[in-house]
């Protein structure tokens, strides 16, 4: 079974021909990861470990994974964006003690 992340938006976004005032997230694939990389960098060997974002490619991932334009992620409230990034985190780093 697939896990669906949903986002309730600060203001809507077009997308489709409508106003959305969620975003429906599924788990990313391989194929998702292969074709626009991974949107996180991790560094284990800072403590605590650290994330970057890269947003350009978080932003193509959030498109694909909420199946809207990229077009509407560009139109997401800057906070909306900003929580969005850390929700998707950890669908890309390892679960802790994994590695």
């Amino acid at each position: 079974m697939t896990e669906i992340v949903t986002f309730k938006l600060r203001e809507p976004i077009p997308a489709h021909g409508e106003d959305l005032s969620e975003l429906k997230f599924r788990a990313p694939t391989s194929q998702d990861i292969i074709d626009i990389g991974s949107p996180i960098r991790l560094d284990m060997a800072s403590e605590p470990p650290g994330v970057e974002h890269n947003e350009k490619r978080m932003a193509q991932m959030m498109a694909r994974l909420a199946a809207v334009p990229p077009s509407s992620i560009t139109k997401l409230h800057h906070s909306d964006f900003l929580e969005l990034e850390w929700l998707l985190t950890p669908f890309f780093i390892p679960k802790p003690g994994t590695i």
